[in-house]
């Protein structure tokens, strides 16, 4: 899921690009490995999204990227479902992920 500028849509382009969207949001699947999640994360990163917000629902984490960089994001906060997310401006809002489902152990 990506969360674009109110902007985004006041021309014919039907392809959003990477730059800009505020927040794209990446729900880990049950078999994804390490590798293939932090390779995930890197090529948000390289590709200018602003934020990255990464739910796991195996463990009931999540993790907030934000500062594309090169490598990487420059900043991190992590959580436990049950901990508000606090979204960083233009957004500004929190997120409440108590509600949030986890996979079936």
């Amino acid at each position: 899921m990506v969360v674009l500028p109110d902007t985004w849509d006041t021309d014919d382009d039907w392809l959003a690009y990477p730059l800009d969207v505020e927040l794209a949001v990446e729900v880990i699947a049950k078999s994804e490995r390490a590798a293939q999640i932090n390779g995930k994360n890197g090529w948000y990163a390289a590709a200018g999204v602003r934020a990255l917000l990464v739910i796991d629902p195996r463990v009931g984490r999540w993790a907030l990227f934000a500062g594309p960089a090169a490598g990487g994001y420059a900043e991190l906060i992590e959580g436990i479902y049950g901990d508000p997310i606090s979204l960083l401006d233009p957004l500004g809002l929190s997120l409440d992920t108590s509600c949030l489902p986890r996979y079936d152990e």
